[in-house]
């Protein structure tokens, strides 16, 4: 999971965006980015889920104040390590908050 760089920039978008307990992730409901943001939110029943084209729109998303997660995967059981989040985690002003 991804998430603005801190707190005060978490409170801010928060602040400034009626929509903020907004989580995006990759595909279409059922896939395992949206199983995944399922799992990870049961605990905060009012936190929207939305889908996404691409990581890079998921970045953009949580960059942008447009929602205040994005869950994206870093590795898979297929290719390994996902080298392209990596490369957005460095191109956009977020962090990991959560695994």
């Amino acid at each position: 999971m991804v998430e603005p760089t801190s707190p005060s920039a978490k409170r801010s978008r928060v602040a400034e965006d009626a929509d903020s307990n907004v989580a995006v992730y990759t595909g279409e409901e059922g896939s395992l980015a949206h199983i995944a943001a399922t799992q990870f939110f049961k605990s905060f029943p009012l936190t929207k889920l939305k889908g996404v084209h691409s990581f890079d729109c998921a970045f953009r998303d949580v960059a942008s104040g447009k929602a205040l997660y994005g869950i994206v995967p870093i590795e898979n059981s297929a290719s390994g390590t996902l080298h392209s989040t990596y490369d957005l985690l460095v191109e956009h002003d977020v962090v990991i908050g959560g695994e």
